[in-house]
Parts: structure tokens; C-alpha cells; sequence
């Protein structure tokens, strides 16, 4: 299993935690991080990503550019992604995508780790 997580998220801070979160883990992930659906889409590409944890409100770009992000990812190259929103309906429509987990906005720390470590289990 590819042990690299692309973790797509527009705010500095929430990168940086979420980077410590991983490498805390003691699981030899590494993270590889995209902050725009542009770079994403690029680090997907690469074809070496195994998680990907998507930030679904993105302050930058719109909701449709994430959506095309994800409909890729899972379609194109079978990425399966935990995604964080303030608008759990979405989860409907990401599951379809691939979306295998959900955490509501603002996420607990604790659920975010325990996920990551439930996938590389």
C-alpha cells in the first residue's frame, strides 16, 4: 500500500497540524500537500498517492473545481480521500466518489487520526 498522503487544504495552519498529526502517527507516512485543485490534481497524477484528505470548502477555487477533483481521483485514478465540510449532505454525493469518511467541520483531531490509522490498518 502507497504511504503518502496528499492533504489538500488552502490555510497554512491547518497544513501544518495536520502534517504533524501524520509523521506523529510513528506509521512511516509521508505527506505530500496541495493548496489549490490545480496542484492536486498534479500530485495525483504522479500516481503515488495512497489518502488523500481533502479540504471540500477550499477558499480558493469553487466547490465545483473540488468536485471535479474528487469525481477524478476516485474515477480516473481510484484514490479513496477522507474529506472535512460544514455541510454534511455532501457526504451523499462524495461517497459516490470514493469518499470513505466525513468529518464535519471543525474536525476532531482525534477522529482524524484514528482515521488515517483505521485505512493503513
Amino acid at each position: 500500500m502507497v504511504k503518502k498522503v496528499l492533504i489538500v487544504e488552502d490555510k497554512l495552519a491547518i497544513i501544518d497540524l495536520t502534517e504533524r498529526i501524520i509523521k506523529g502517527l510513528g506509521m512511516g507516512l509521508e505527506t505530500r500537500v496541495a493548496t489549490n485543485v490545480e496542484k492536486a490534481l498534479d500530485v495525483l497524477n504522479s500516481g503515488d498517492i495512497g489518502l488523500m484528505l481533502l479540504d471540500y470548502n477550499l477558499e480558493i477555487g469553487t466547490k465545483k473545481e473540488t468536485t471535479d477533483l474528487v469525481a477524478r481521483a476516485a474515477y480516473g485514478l481510484e484514490v479513496p480521500f477522507i474529506f472535512t465540510s460544514d455541510d454534511e449532505v455532501v457526504y451523499l454525493k462524495l461517497e459516490g466518489y470514493g469518499a470513505i469518511r466525513h468529518l464535519p467541520k471543525p474536525f476532531n483531531l482525534d477522529d482524524l487520526e484514528n482515521e488515517i490509522k483505521k485505512f493503513y490498518s
